[in-house]
């Protein structure tokens, strides 16, 4: 007997087809909705039961030396940062594993420095996983980061940041 999927039959044949490509033959299906949580203008730490899977909004910090502190990677734990704040002198902020772990990707720098010939340039910060644990953005003007684990030990992070200074992927 053939079961539905909203208007369409499906036959038990094409259920099994759709089951061995890795689909789903289900008539429960829903919609994820993520709902974006406000970060804080302070040193947070990041945790799996309130940030993972969502978009954290980080607005201004207003001042310098406010570090985000994440969890140990875990394989396919996933966070994602957007800065929602205006560019701030002095401020600073910053993704650290405290020694936790590593970081492995490229993020793309926007250079936001008019008025010098170097100004509006695109570069591109390297993590390697050798030993970088710290992720420091100056002068924040946008930035959207993406963060899954690896392993046990690593994150991949990709993503852009717009700013005044390079940001950095250093040992903490």
């Amino acid at each position: 007997m053939a079961s539905r999927i909203g208007k369409y039959k499906i036959s038990k044949k094409e259920s099994a087809l759709s089951l061995v490509d890795g689909g789903i033959a289900s008539s429960d299906v829903q919609l994820q909705i993520r709902n974006p949580i406000s970060g804080s203008n302070s040193a947070i730490t990041i945790t799996k039961t309130l940030h993972a899977g969502r978009t954290v909004a980080i607005p201004a910090t207003e001042g310098s030396g406010i570090t985000h502190v994440m969890p140990t990677p875990a394989e396919g734990l996933e966070f994602h940062f957007i800065y929602v704040g205006r560019q701030v002198a002095d401020e600073d902020v910053a993704f650290d594993l405290v020694e936790k772990g590593t970081y492995e990707g490229n993020i793309t720098w926007h250079d936001n420095n008019h008025g010098t010939s170097a100004g509006n340039a695109v570069n591109v910060v390297n993590c390697d996983e050798s030993d970088n644990d710290l992720i420091d953005i100056k002068i924040p003007l946008a930035f959207d980061l993406h963060f899954v684990g690896k392993s046990a030990s690593s994150y991949y992070v990709w993503g852009s940041v717009t700013s005044d200074t390079t940001p950095t992927c250093a040992n903490g």
